[in-house]
């Protein structure tokens, strides 16, 4: 598993621009002043409103350069879309496992903390009178020595109690790391996906944006065509966009620091 490489940490150089050549740009000019010649798209006569007035009806404009480049670009999308879950599928897979062992480790916690509750519980005074064989013999073995012993037995199975709690709370939180570690590595592969995703559409929308210059220059009713221009496409999925919510599940970071004193919280996790 690779580490977790936060958003915000360096990771190297950024990436460059799509290098928009001068061929391709000259290309797409000349493809607009060859539509604007040929009257394409061709451009409705105004309408007038009841009141008299003169209406500008909206025109979606489509002509096939751009349907090309809408299509281009949806296809490139769609590909670093496929490429970001190819990405992240794997690291996924380590995320339900990472996650299991997460919930085994919280069980872990639990019955720990239950254990050491039933350790400190109070000796009942019929158990500290309570002799073993060897201590059968009162003249020897007297009952203070036989109460403290049972206190010191009591003690030690706190102590023992006490250190497999340690211990399960240790698990608890390597585990509540890596998941965590496992969902900003997934967070930092769609973040990555959403920016190639956003590049190919600005390098769509330069390209079409040089062709619908010239078409406007050309065309013999280029100032209406411009009041009337409503680009379309290529539209940027909405898994694209920018998202300020983090990933669904996320488990959320927690402090296993109890009060052996009081006991921890009912459920055996860490009390705030």
């Amino acid at each position: 598993m690779s580490g977790g490489v936060g958003l915000t940490e360096w990771a190297g150089p950024p990436a460059r621009p799509i290098r928009y050549g001068l061929l391709l740009r000259l290309w797409d000019a000349y493809q607009g002043f060859r539509d604007g010649r040929r009257r394409i798209p061709a451009v409705p006569l105004s309408t007038e409103c009841e009141s008299g007035s003169e209406k500008t009806p909206e025109v979606h404009v489509i002509t096939p350069k751009l349907e090309y480049l809408r299509h281009l670009a949806r296809d490139q999308i769609d590909h670093e879309r496929s490429a970001c879950l190819y990405r992240a599928g794997p690291l996924r897979g380590e995320l339900a496992g990472a996650d299991e062992r997460r919930q085994t480790a919280e069980q872990e916690v639990r019955m720990a903390r239950q254990s050491w509750e039933e350790a400190r519980l109070p000796v009942p005074e019929e158990d500290l009178k309570e002799r073993r064989l060897a201590e059968s013999l009162r003249e020897d073995r007297p009952d203070a020595l036989v109460r403290a012993r049972r206190l010191a037995d009591r003690d030690r199975k706190r102590a023992t109690a006490e250190s497999a709690w340690a211990q399960a709370e240790h698990r608890l939180a390597a585990a509540v790391e890596a998941v965590e570690a496992l969902w900003q590595e997934i967070a930092r592969e769609e973040a990555v996906g959403r920016a190639r995703a956003r590049r190919v559409h600005e390098f769509a929308s330069r390209r079409a944006a040089v062709y619908l210059q010239q078409l406007v220059r050309t065309h013999p009713r280029g100032p209406d065509l411009n009041a009337r221009l409503k680009l379309l496409g290529p539209d940027l999925p909405a898994w694209a966009r920018e998202s300020s919510e983090s990933p669904g599940g996320e488990p959320k970071a927690t402090h296993h620091v109890r009060d052996r004193t009081r006991g921890g919280s009912p459920d055996g996790m860490v009390a705030p």
